[in-house]
């Protein structure tokens, strides 16, 4: 009787056009791109394997994955002959079938087992198929009750094997045996291959072809020296034993062995502890090193307890070192650098002349003694090297390159000479320490140059400004003499001419005359007072500028109803004689311009002070001008305080309107 199962999986339904892939081998073939477009399969098969993600299924030409999704598949079981309808799919690794329909036609002997080599294996080919294969079991354990995973050695790979069965597989290490079952991969996200992986699912799949000595301790005992050496029998693949003294180890991983003068890596995972001295047996599988022969997947068992500690082999050059490839030995080299790599330090020695790298667990911090430069005596296990170069040619005994220095602990260096205060370090860092000294010292000197050098113009600007002030005054004095003075004492002289000429003659002109010369005389000697006001710098010696411009303006306004107003802000202070000078007369020609011709009723004066600056502002509520139809004004004028102003570098600013009053603001930067 038959039993037949549809399942509706929405969203998987096949596309109506298209070829129908009617075997395993052509949904095999397909590519990633063409398996995504959910081909429709028709294929009938036997089941070969069941788990928790799906099924697999024989063919005749191949086997192929089914995916459960969501789907019971329990009852299937292995040696059902079953007809599939359902849709390709890319898969995670290889292209697998979404079933939609299964039916259990009835049952059927599985298809004999393709012969798998190493080649094979390794290439992803034998993906989902049911093949044999041929090893040795290296390694054994129990998971659960009726599971157990198992290294198989097939030639040069290690196979695991996902084994279930009553059998006490914990026995069959180094057995021959023969197992069947389907091969899986294990792969990264990519979908690439990590390790083939078989799963043997019963007792009848697992053939032992040449049971395991009685126990790994009863084969015959050899010497490290002798494994690996060419023997006309297939006998290396087996375990071999050996007797030797324990010069380290890492529990659960690797231990080392010196046997007559000889060592040997042992790979092991027991973690029993051993101490250095200690004799050991050793069962072990022989194998390739980086180029001395090792054991791996390896047992072993206390011969007898530590009497002496191991002697390591004092070397003087890098052959005899590297004639004692895994043993423990002795040398002196110079500390040259210090890392912290992930799980061990790794210390740096010049030995010779050459490189010499070693090793040590990370046990806590460096010893404060361990300083680059020092002659450190050194002893550690000789690990030799070889890059691939070494083997290129014909055959014949080869050499190694280069060896390293597993150190077992802090207590294996031992520092004999210190280094000297004068390392190659503080050296560098004097240098550094007086390049950098004689850098600053040049930008100080630089520094102080260019300050000079700026007084300097400072200065030559300032006696350029001055001496152009002093020039334009003299030619201001010559004007207002030859305006005032001179025009004054010519009326004056002319009419004491004419009262000469009349004296006796006409009294009452003679009186007119005298009366015009002596108001004449009056006035000229007002201009006079003013013009010696105005050359009077002196009174910048007796006061500062504040001072000054204080007593000027309350002296213009004396005995008038003018209001006034002085006030100052910042940080009052001296300036530069040239500029007090300068902004002396600017102020005193625009307090006198507000008083005498703008019929002002109030006047302020301010003096800002900053860092970059100082600005004086003259502020009246007059009658005011257009600033760009005057000309000039008082004495000065507009254009002897736009003169004035530019001789110090600095800017006017004119504010005013007829009727709208004044406001003069001269602001000069300070260097």
């Amino acid at each position: 009787m038959s039993v037949v199962l549809t399942l509706v999986l929405p969203g998987y339904w096949a596309k109506a056009a298209g070829t129908v892939l009617t075997n395993a081998a052509q949904v095999r073939s397909l590519n990633a791109e063409d398996a995504q477009h959910r081909l429709p399969v028709r294929l009938t098969g036997v089941v070969t394997g069941e788990g928790k993600t799906g099924v697999v299924v024989q063919d005749a030409t191949a086997g192929i994955f089914l995916y459960s999704g969501t789907n019971d598949y329990s009852w299937l079981k292995r040696g059902d002959l079953i007809a599939v309808e359902g849709v390709s799919d890319p898969g995670e690794f290889a292209p697998v079938v979404w079933p939609y329909k299964i039916t259990k036609v009835g049952e059927a002997p599985i298809p004999a087992p393709r012969t798998a080599t190493v080649d094979s294996l390794a290439s992803g080919v034998l993906d989902a198929q049911w093949v044999r294969v041929n090893g040795i079991v290296r390694e054994c354990r129990m998971v659960q009750r009726y599971e157990f995973k198992m290294i198989i050695a097939v030639g040069g790979m290690r196979l695991p094997v996902q084994y279930f069965g009553p059998t006490n597989a914990l026995g069959l290490v180094d057995a021959e045996v023969q197992l069947t079952g389907i091969c899986f991969y294990q792969f990264n996200r990519s979908g690439q291959i990590l390790n083939p992986l078989l799963m043997a699912p019963g007792e009848k799949y697992l053939e032992v072809v040449k049971p395991p000595p009685a126990s790994p301790f009863t084969t015959p005992l050899r010497e490290p020296q002798s494994i690996l050496r060419f023997t006309p029998e297939d006998t290396h693949r087996h375990r071999v034993r050996v007797l030797g003294t324990v010069l380290h180890q890492i529990p659960g991983q690797t231990l080392w062995l010196q046997y007559h003068g000889h060592g040997l890596r042992v790979q092991s995972p027991v973690t029993n502890a051993l101490s250095p001295g200690e004799l050991v047996e050793v069962a072990g599988f022989p194998a390739n090193g980086d180029f001395s022969p090792i054991l791996e997947d390896s047992t072993f068992r206390i011969a007898g307890p530590a009497t002496n500690l191991p002697v390591p082999v004092k070397v003087t050059s890098k052959l005899s070192a590297l004639e004692h490839d895994a043993d423990l030995i002795r040398l002196s080299a110079q500390l040259t650098d210090i890392t912290r790599s992930f799980n061990s330090w790794m210390l740096t020695f010049n030995w010779q002349g050459n490189t010499l790298l070693a090793s040590l667990p990370l046990t806590g911090t460096i010893p404060d003694d361990w300083q680059t430069g020092s002659l450190i005596q050194l002893t550690g296990i000789c690990h030799a090297t070889a890059d691939a170069a070494t083997f290129i040619g014909g055959g014949g005994p080869q050499t190694a390159r280069e060896f390293q220095l597993l150190l077992r602990s802090p207590a294996d260096l031992v520092v004999l000479e210190r280094p000297p205060w004068w390392t190659t370090g503080r050296i560098l860092i004097l240098l550094l320490i007086m390049t950098g000294s004689s850098l600053l010292i040049a930008a100080a000197i630089s520094w102080i140059a260019r300050q000079r050098l700026r007084e300097q113009a400072l200065r030559r600007a300032t006696a350029e400004a001055e001496f152009t002030a002093m020039f334009a005054e003299r030619n201001r004095i010559a004007r207002e003499i030859h305006d005032t003075l001179a025009q004054g004492l010519g009326a004056i002289s002319m009419h004491l001419e004419m009262v000469k000429e009349k004296l006796g003659r006409e009294p009452e002109k003679v009186a007119k005359h005298l009366e015009i010369a002596h108001q004449t005389a009056r006035q000229s000697l007002g201009e006079a007072r003013n013009s010696i006001w105005n050359m009077r710098s002196q009174v910048l010696e007796n006061s500062d500028l504040v001072s000054a411009l204080r007593g000027i303006l309350e002296q213009l306004v004396d005995d008038t109803e003018i209001r006034h107003q002085f006030a100052t802000s910042g940080a009052v202070r001296r300036l530069a004689p040239a500029v007090e000078n300068n902004l002396l007369r600017v102020g005193q020609e625009a307090i006198t311009n507000a008083v005498k011709h703008a019929r002002a009723k109030s006047i302020a004066v301010t003096m800002e002070f900053s860092d970059a600056d100082v600005c004086l502002t003259v502020r009246d509520d007059g009658s005011g001008f257009d600033p760009a139809r005057a000309s000039g004004g008082g004495h000065f004028g507009m254009i002897g305080l736009r003169e004035r102003t530019a001789q110090m570098g600095g800017k006017l600013d004119v504010e005013s309107s007829p009727g709208q009053g004044t406001v003069v603001k001269i602001r000069i930067p300070i260097y």
